[in-house]
C-alpha cells in the first residue's frame, strides 16, 4: 500500500502551491511573500523536503520543486492552483512590485493559468519583439505564435481589450511565417478572426491588410479564385484610404493582385515600394522572401536584368549577414535561377550548387525547387537536354512545394517544354505539362500568360507544318501583349522566334532588323550576344550590323533628363535619394549602388545615406572595406573613379571581379557625398561616357535634387505647422523665476548646463513647485529653442486616446479616424516634448515611447511606415518614478532612459525668504491686473506667510494672493491662509458646507493621500471607486483641475 502524503499544514501547501505555479527557480523570499509562513514552518517544511529530495536547490538561494516529487502531492498541488488562485497570485506580484524580477516568462505563465489569455498574450507578444530585436527569428515565431494564439482565444471567448494588439500581431505572425518557412496552416483562422475583429471595431486599415494577407495565403494554396476575390477587396479599401502609408504597408500585396490580374508593370511599380519600404523601416528587422521572388523575378523579365541580379545578390548577402537562413538560401537560389537564364553560366553554377547543398541540409522545400529548376535550365543551355529534364522532372515530381511554387518561375522553365515535347518527353504529369501549359496560358485572362501562350502556339505550328502567316500572326499578336504589361526580357523571345522565322523564310533583312532590336536590348541589360541563336549572331556579323548598337552620347543625355523628369514628382525625400540611386544604376547598367553623404562628426569619413541593392550593413561591414576606401578617394581628389576592385580570397575564379564607379557629387552649398555603382555580373557602362560628362551631370544632378528636397522639407513644415501652432517660451514677466534661495539657484545653474546637452531629463518635486516653469526655461537656453516646446499634460488625456494624442493615427485607424493627425512626438521635430506627469502613461505606451526615445522613430496608430522626429525629451512627476519602477506601476527600462540628468525642485517651504519674495511679486502682478494701487503687507501679514507649509507650494501661494487682491477693495489684502486645503481638511463639514464643497473636499483629501497619483492600484481613481476619466471630468467640474497635476 503505497505511502500516504505528508500532513502538511495549510500555510506550508500554499508555499509548496506557489512553487510549484512559478515553475521555475525563485529565491526563498520571493516565494514566502508571495505565501507567507513562518520561519518554524518553513524550515521544517524544507528540511523534510530536502530530506527527500523534493526541493532542488538551483544556487545562490533559488528553489524549485523537483522531479523526484511524488505523483500525489504533484496532482494535488495541480488541483489546487486554480484559475481564481492564479488571478490571486499574479495580482500579489504585482502588488509587491515583483513583476520584473521574476521576468516575463514566469509571468506570462501564471496569467495564461488564471485565464487572463489578453495580459499572457500581450507579455508573450512583447518578447517575441525582443527576439526580433535579436534577429532570433525563429525564436521570435514560437514566441509570437504564443501570444496570438492566446490573444485568439481571448477574442473567441467573447472577451474585449485586446482588439488593435490580436489584429497588428496576427499580420506581424503571417509575415514571419513566410520568413521561416512553417505555420501556415494555423495563419487562415488567426486571418479569418483579425478581418472580423477589424470590422467590428472599425479599423479600416487593419481590415484592408487583414484581407490582402489572407489572399496571398490563398494563392499560397494554390485557390486562385478565393485570393483574387480577397485581394482585389483589399485593394479596393486601401485605394478608398488613399493615404501614403497604406499604398506602402499594402505594396507587395497590390503587385501580387496586379501580377493575378496580368498588369506586369504595373506589379514592378507595388514590389519596388514594398522593397524600397522594408530599407526605410529599419526598426521592422524582418525580411519575408515574397518580395524577393516577386519584385526580382519580375525586375528580370522587365528588362531591368542588372538590378535584378544585385537584387538577389544583395538580399543573399544581408540574408546571410543577420543570420535569416531560410531567407538566404531561397536568395541564392533565385539568383543562381536568373544567371542561368541570362546564360552566365559559370557563376550560376556556382551559387546553384552552394544553394542546392544548402536546401538540401536544410530541407527548404522552395529554394530546392527554384535550385533545380536553375540547373536543368543550365543543362539546357549548354545542350545536354537528358541531363536537364532529368534535373525538372525531380524537380516538379519529388518537390511536393511546386503547385505552391511563385507563379512567375514557370517564365523560366517554359521555353524548355516544347524542347521535352518534341522529344516525346513530359517532365510532370500534372499542370506542368507542355500542352497543359499552353493551354493554361491561352485561357488565363493575363497578359502575360497570353503573350506566352501565343508565342508557343506559334512555335508549335511551325512544327506541325502550318502556315507560316499563322505562326507569325501569334509572334505579333505576343508582342504586343508583352508590350502592354512591359515584359521585355519575355518579348526578346518572342522577337527571336520571329526573326528566325523571317530568317527561314528568306527574308534576311527582316531579319536583321529584329535581331539588331533585340541585340540593342540585350546589351542595354548588361547582357551578351549569347543570348541569341548562332543563326542570327552570323547574320549579324556578315552584315556588320554590330557596331550599330553603340550608345551615343546624345541618348545618354537624353535619357539622363527623361530621368529628371521622374524625380520631380516624388513627394518624399527618402523616396527621392532612393530613386536618384535606381535611375544611376538603369543609365550607368549595374547592379547595385549607394548614395555616401560627408560623416558630419567626421568630414572626413562617408557615411551611408541610401542604397538600392547595398544595405547599410553591408556597406559597413570588413568586405566592403576597399569599395568604400575607393568612394572616400574619389570624394577627396573631386575625380571619377572607375576600378576593378580585389577579389574576395574566399570566392571561386568563377565569380569575376567587381567592378566600381565612384562619382564624386560635389556642388557647393547643395547636395555633397558620392555615388557609388558597382557591377559583378553585367557588362557595365562605366567607361561609355567620357568622365568630365560624368562629373557634370553629378554636379548638374546635386543642384537640382538639393531643390527638390527643399521643397519637399518646405511642404512637410507646412503640414506641420498647419496642425500645430508653435509655442515658445517668452521673457514674460509671468514666465520668469524668482527666486534668492541658495537651493533654487543651484537647481537653475544645473537646469542651464544641461539645457546645452542633448540629454534626456526629469524633472522631479511636489505639485505647484514650477516644473513646467523649470523646462520653458531649460528649452529657451537649449539648442532647440527655435523649435516648438509641445506640452503633453498626461493627466488630462484620457486612456484609449493617449496613444493617438502621442503618436497621431492614420485614417481610418478607429471609427472617428476620419483624417490623418499628427501626433505630438511628430510636432515636437527639432523642439522639445514635454511630457507632464509621466508617470500617468500606461503601460503599452510606455513601451513605445520607449522605442521612440531609442530610434526616434514611430509609428502612427494604424500606420505601418516609421515617421522620424528629432526631438529632446523632458519628463516631471510630482511622484518618486523609482518607488513607481519598485511596485510594477512603471517600466524600468523607461526609468533608466529618462534618468539621465535628475533635477530635483525645493518645496516652497524650503526656499526660506522666497514666500515673501514671491507674495511681493504676485501682489504687485496683481494690483497691476486688477487696476488697484500698489498695496503692501503688513508685518502680521508676513508672519501669517512665513508661518504657513504652504503644501500647494508655489501655486497655492499664488492663489492666495490673487483672491487676497481680488477682496482687499483696494485697501489692504485680504490674507485668509486658512481657506486653504489644510483647514479643509480637518473637517469636511465645517462650515455647512454644500454638497458640491463636500465632494471637493474629499477629492482634494484623497489626492493628498496619493500624492497627485490618479490611475493605477492605490490610486485616487481606484480609492474613490471612479473611472479615470469620471475622476477628471468631476475634478474639472470642481475647479481642481490643477490639484496633483501641473505646478
Amino acid at each position: 500500500m503505497p505511502p500516504s502524503p505528508p500532513p502538511f499544514q495549510e500555510n506550508q501547501w500554499q508555499f509548496l502551491t506557489a512553487l510549484e505555479t512559478l515553475g521555475a527557480p525563485v529565491s526563498q523570499s520571493v516565494a514566502q511573500a508571495l505565501a507567507p509562513v513562518d520561519s518554524r514552518s518553513l524550515d521544517r517544511l524544507l528540511a523534510h523536503c530536502r530530506e527527500k529530495g523534493w526541493i532542488q536547490e538551483a544556487g545562490e538561494g533559488l528553489l524549485r520543486l523537483s522531479s523526484r516529487l511524488p505523483e500525489k502531492i504533484r496532482l494535488d498541488l495541480e488541483v489546487r492552483n486554480t484559475d481564481r488562485l492564479n488571478g490571486l497570485l499574479a495580482d500579489k506580484i504585482e502588488d509587491l512590485g515583483l513583476t520584473e524580477s521574476l521576468g516575463p516568462e514566469i509571468m506570462a505563465r501564471i496569467q495564461a493559468r488564471a485565464g487572463r489569455m489578453d495580459k499572457a498574450g500581450e507579455i508573450e507578444v512583447e518578447r517575441a519583439h525582443q527576439s526580433l530585436t535579436r534577429k532570433d527569428h525563429d525564436e521570435a515565431y514560437r514566441r509570437l505564435s504564443r501570444g496570438v494564439a492566446m490573444l485568439h482565444s481571448h477574442i473567441t471567448m467573447g472577451r474585449i481589450g485586446v482588439d488593435r494588439l490580436y489584429t497588428e500581431s496576427t499580420l506581424e505572425l503571417s509575415n514571419l511565417s513566410y520568413a521561416v518557412g512553417r505555420g501556415m496552416r494555423v495563419l487562415s483562422a488567426y486571418l479569418k478572426t483579425a478581418i472580423g475583429v477589424a470590422r467590428n471595431s472599425g479599423d479600416d486599415r487593419s481590415h484592408a491588410l487583414a484581407c490582402l494577407h489572407m489572399g496571398r495565403l490563398m494563392a499560397y494554396y494554390g485557390r486562385p479564385g478565393e485570393a483574387m476575390a480577397l485581394l482585389i477587396q483589399g485593394k479596393e479599401e486601401v485605394e478608398r484610404l488613399g493615404d501614403s502609408d497604406i499604398h506602402k504597408a499594402a505594396a507587395e500585396f497590390l503587385g501580387l493582385c496586379s501580377i493575378h490580374q496580368g498588369k506586369f508593370l504595373e506589379a514592378v511599380g507595388y514590389f519596388q515600394t514594398a522593397e524600397q519600404s522594408f530599407a526605410q523601416n529599419q526598426d521592422r528587422l524582418l525580411f519575408y522572401p515574397t518580395i524577393l521572388w516577386n519584385l526580382g523575378i519580375t525586375l528580370f523579365f522587365n528588362g531591368q536584368v542588372p538590378r535584378a541580379l544585385g537584387f538577389f545578390h544583395s538580399y543573399w548577402i544581408l540574408a546571410r549577414d543577420m543570420g535569416w537562413s531560410a531567407v538566404a538560401c531561397i536568395a541564392r537560389a533565385l539568383l543562381g535561377l536568373a544567371l542561368a537564364t541570362a546564360r552566365k553560366n559559370p557563376q550560376a553554377l556556382h551559387h546553384l550548387q552552394e544553394a542546392l547543398k544548402d536546401a538540401a541540409q536544410a530541407n527548404n522545400e522552395y529554394a530546392l525547387f527554384i535550385a533545380r529548376a536553375g540547373m536543368a535550365i543550365h543543362a539546357y543551355y549548354e545542350d545536354r537536354n537528358q541531363e536537364s529534364f532529368a534535373i525538372l522532372h525531380q524537380a516538379l515530381v519529388e518537390g511536393r512545394q511546386a503547385a505552391t511554387a511563385p507563379m512567375l518561375s514557370s517564365l523560366f522553365i517554359v521555353d524548355m517544354l516544347p524542347e521535352f515535347n518534341r522529344q516525346e518527353r513530359d517532365a510532370s504529369p500534372g499542370k506542368w505539362n507542355y500542352q497543359r501549359q499552353m493551354e493554361r496560358a491561352m485561357k488565363q485572362e493575363g497578359v502575360l500568360s497570353n503573350g506566352v501562350g501565343l508565342r508557343l502556339r506559334g512555335e508549335q505550328r511551325l512544327r506541325n507544318g502550318e502556315s507560316p502567316l499563322l505562326a507569325m500572326e501569334d509572334f505579333e499578336s505576343s508582342i504586343r501583349q508583352f508590350q502592354k504589361v512591359g515584359a521585355v526580357f519575355a518579348q526578346n523571345k518572342t522577337f527571336i522566334a520571329a526573326a528566325m522565322l523571317h530568317l527561314a523564310e528568306g527574308n534576311q533583312g527582316q531579319a536583321a532588323d529584329v535581331a539588331f532590336k533585340v541585340w540593342q536590348r540585350i546589351r542595354g541589360m548588361g547582357l551578351d550576344k549569347d543570348l541569341l541563336p548562332v543563326e542570327l549572331q552570323r547574320l549579324l556579323d556578315e552584315q556588320g550590323r554590330w557596331q550599330e548598337a553603340e550608345d551615343s552620347l546624345e541618348n545618354f543625355i537624353a535619357r539622363y533628363m527623361n530621368a529628371l523628369n521622374v524625380l520631380d514628382q516624388i513627394q518624399d525625400e527618402e523616396e527621392l535619394l532612393y530613386e536618384v540611386i535606381r535611375r544611376q544604376l538603369l543609365l550607368l547598367i549595374a547592379e547595385r549602388g549607394v548614395l555616401f553623404v560627408p560623416d558630419p562628426n567626421d568630414e572626413a569619413s562617408l557615411i551611408f545615406r541610401t542604397g538600392c541593392n547595398l544595405s547599410r550593413q553591408e556597406t559597413g561591414s570588413p568586405s566592403f572595406r576597399a569599395s568604400l576606401d575607393l568612394a572616400v578617394r574619389a570624394f577627396h581628389e573631386d575625380a571619377v573613379i572607375v576600378e576593378g576592385l580585389p577579389q574576395d580570397p574566399d570566392a571561386p575564379a568563377e565569380l569575376g571581379r567587381r567592378r566600381a564607379l565612384a562619382l564624386p557629387i560635389i556642388a557647393p552649398g547643395h547636395l555633397r557625398g558620392v555615388i557609388y555603382l558597382e557591377s559583378m555580373y553585367v557588362n557595365d557602362a562605366f567607361d561609355l561616357v567620357p568622365h568630365s560628362l560624368l562629373k557634370l551631370g553629378a554636379e548638374h544632378l546635386a543642384r537640382y535634387v538639393h531643390n527638390l528636397v527643399e521643397c519637399i522639407r518646405l511642404r512637410q513644415e507646412a503640414s506641420r505647422l498647419a496642425s500645430f501652432k508653435e509655442i515658445r517660451f517668452g521673457q514674460r514677466k509671468d514666465d520668469s523665476i524668482i527666486t534668492r534661495s541658495r537651493a533654487m539657484f543651484q537647481v537653475l545653474e544645473q537646469a542651464e548646463m544641461a539645457a546645452r546637452s542633448e540629454a534626456t531629463l526629469l524633472v522631479t518635486g511636489e505639485t505647484g513647485t514650477g516644473k513646467e516653469l523649470l523646462v520653458k526655461r531649460i528649452h529657451h537656453f537649449s539648442n532647440r529653442s527655435k523649435g516648438p516646446m509641445v506640452t503633453v499634460d498626461s493627466t488630462t488625456i484620457p486612456e484609449n486616446l493617449v496613444e493617438s494624442e502621442l503618436f497621431g493615427h492614420e485614417k481610418g485607424a478607429f471609427t472617428g479616424a476620419d483624417s490623418r493627425k499628427l501626433g505630438l512626438i511628430e510636432m515636437a521635430h527639432e523642439g522639445t516634448l514635454f511630457i507632464d506627469e509621466i508617470g500617468e502613461l500606461p503601460p503599452q505606451t510606455q513601451v513605445k515611447l520607449l522605442r521612440a526615445l531609442e530610434s526616434r522613430t514611430f509609428h502612427r496608430v494604424g500606420g505601418a511606415q516609421a515617421v522620424k522626429s528629432d526631438f529632446r525629451l523632458v519628463a516631471a512627476t510630482n511622484r518618486s518614478l523609482a518607488k513607481e519602477v519598485e511596485q510594477g506601476r512603471f517600466r524600468q527600462d523607461l526609468y533608466y532612459r529618462l534618468n539621465v540628468i535628475h533635477l530635483v525642485l525645493p518645496p516652497l517651504r524650503e526656499r526660506g525668504d522666497d514666500v515673501i519674495v514671491l507674495a511681493r511679486h504676485f501682489l504687485d502682478h496683481y494690483c497691476s491686473k486688477y487696476g488697484f494701487k500698489p498695496l503692501n503687507f503688513s508685518g502680521r501679514d508676513e508672519d501669517m506667510l512665513t508661518g504657513y507649509t504652504w503644501p500647494g507650494n508655489v501655486r497655492e501661494l499664488k492663489n492666495v494672493i490673487e483672491r487676497a487682491v481680488i477682496l482687499s477693495g483696494g485697501r489692504r489684502p485680504a490674507l485668509d491662509i486658512r481657506g486653504g486645503v489644510q483647514a479643509e481638511g480637518r473637517d469636511f463639514f465645517s462650515g455647512a458646507p454644500t454638497m458640491e464643497e463636500v465632494q471637493r473636499r474629499y477629492i482634494t483629501k484623497v489626492l493628498e493621500k496619493t500624492k497627485g497619483r490618479i490611475d493605477g492600484p492605490g490610486g485616487a481613481a481606484e480609492i474613490l471607486g471612479m473611472k479615470r476619466s469620471t475622476l477628471y471630468s468631476r475634478m474639472y467640474k470642481l475647479g481642481l483641475k490643477d490639484v496633483g497635476k501641473k505646478e
